[in-house]
């Protein structure tokens, strides 16, 4: 990589995203400009200097549940037991008391969007590409198709410790560019896309290891 920090976090995407029809030309702009990468892939991932992915939100219940008056009080399914009141009353100094509890929404509706947001370093190239394949997506004829993501974390001794693929992209936002005439650098430095996908696994890699049994004994 250009960048001189060492980076953990690998980023790749299918070869949905860049179609021999469209990358062609890049390719050959890159080449005749000499650039240290002479691939659109590669100058666009190379690009990427933040991505954000969505975790989880559990939607809770809330149910208001009559005080019943004794001096204890325990939660369904918990080992948790609320004694005297603050006023040294039997039972709560409240009229009632509201329990929260998970809700029982499928587990793909727990995670907080369906959307990853992708910030790049703004080399126009990479903003014309994907200005363009958008285009291309929502055309009509639907001239290019979903594409995947996978994203690899490793520890420091690059070993891959979690991985994270999300399949069926397609690219929901793209933003507009802003050009600053009072600045050395007319455009903006850096834009982020969204996209958004239908499936999002998640893979823990923690690798394990064969340990040999050493047994001591004494002679």
């Amino acid at each position: 990589m250009i960048n001189p920090s060492i980076s953990n976090i690998l980023v790749q995407f299918s070869s949905q995203l860049f179609p021999k029809s469209l990358v062609k030309k890049y390719n050959d702009f890159l080449f005749q400009r000499n650039e240290p990468f002479n691939n659109i892939t590669d100058h666009i991932i190379e690009s990427i200097v933040n991505v954000e992915i969505p975790g989880f939100a559990v939607v809770t219940k809330t149910v208001t549940s009559n005080n019943t008056g004794s001096n204890s009080w325990q939660s369904p399914g918990s080992n948790t037991e609320l004694s005297k009141g603050p006023q040294g009353a039997d039972g709560f100094a409240e009229p009632t008391i509201n329990i929260h509890y998970a809700g029982n929404e499928p587990l793909n509706e727990t995670i907080e969007s369906t959307t990853i947001s992708i910030t790049m370093k703004n080399t126009i190239l990479n903003y014309i590409y994907f200005y363009e394949f958008t285009r291309l997506y929502y055309k009509r004829t639907r001239a290019v198709k979903e594409f995947a993501m996978t994203m690899t974390i490793e520890d420091a001794a690059e070993i891959p410790i979690i991985n994270f693929v999300a399949s069926q992209c397609f690219i929901s936002m793209m933003p507009a560019l802003e050009f600053d005439f009072r600045k050395t650098f007319n455009e903006a430095q850096t834009f982020t896309i969204q996209l958004t996908f239908n499936r999002l696994d998640v893979n823990l890699a923690i690798p394990s290891f064969k340990q040999k049994v050493v047994n001591l004994e004494e002679k």
